[in-house]
């Protein structure tokens, strides 16, 4: 843990930053690099959202250490059959979460084409509809994330979102860099940090993955707000893997 503007925080690291090992691997060499738990992606190799007990199981010795998983479906998918099951994914999710006691899974609306926004948005609201009442049951945030193209792409269209949707398992998961990529400023967040309960880190220097402590964001602007809310290092396997988990760790120590 860290002390963060007055408020002591946790850190974490995705699973998917070793998606080659099995996930009791995953999480060991997680926690052996020095982070204080795992946001776990809840895809296979990792987990298989059809065998939750078998995934509680995997998980039942990491017991506090598991902050929560991702999951990424589209929810506002306007083919019914195919929304309904990203919605029963979502919702087997948030229950493998509660038994793992997690504090929240990561989703996002999906990808939103200008021209179908409306119906998408509609389609949306369904899916919320259908999940925040498991959500409300197992005790676990829904902590939307933004995303370039999604219905949550730039500050101001989350914070209208939040104005909207006051249910409290609406949470948010924050990404600074997702809000460059989407040409607004990462640094005028003090009005999510209220509703954020995990805070994405990762990096890019000319498109591609860099370290959190040396990229085209400035995670020293970002982390001048009070943020109450797991920190997150979210990087894909690569041969930089161990640079990029040893950098996050040694920048928010």
């Amino acid at each position: 843990m860290i002390l963060l503007c007055c408020v002591i925080v946790k850190i974490a690291a995705v699973s998917s930053v070793y998606k080659s090992r099995d996930l009791a691997a995953a999480c060991d060499a997680i926690l052996d690099i020095g982070f204080d738990s795992i946001e776990v992606m809840a895809y296979p190799p990792h987990v298989d959202l059809s065998q939750i007990s078998m995934a509680q199981d995997v998980l039942s010795p990491y017991q506090g250490k598991v902050s929560g998983f991702g999951i990424y479906e589209n929810l506002c998918d306007l083919r019914e059959d195919h929304r309904m099951h990203a919605v029963q994914k979502v919702t087997s999710c948030i229950e493998l979460c509660s038994r793992t006691k997690g504090e929240f899974v990561v989703c996002q609306s999906g990808m939103v084409p200008s021209f179908l926004r409306n119906d998408m948005a509609t389609a949306f609201e369904k899916s919320l509809s259908e999940i925040l009442p498991v959500a409300c049951q197992f005790q676990v945030h829904l902590a939307i994330e933004n995303a370039p193209a999604t219905l949550l792409a730039t500050v101001e269209e989350t914070v209208s979102f939040l104005s909207t949707h006051t249910d409290p398992s609406i949470s948010l998961t924050v990404d600074p860099v997702n809000f460059s990529a989407a040409q607004c400023s990462p640094y005028e967040l003090e009005d999510l940090v209220p509703r954020t309960v995990n805070l994405h880190l990762k990096n890019v220097a000319s498109e591609e993955e860099a370290p959190v402590s040396h990229g085209e964001v400035d995670f020293r602007k970002v982390l001048s707000h009070p943020w109450d809310s797991v920190l997150t290092a979210e990087y894909e396997e690569t041969e930089r893997t161990e640079e990029f988990l040893q950098d996050a760790i040694s920048f928010l120590r």
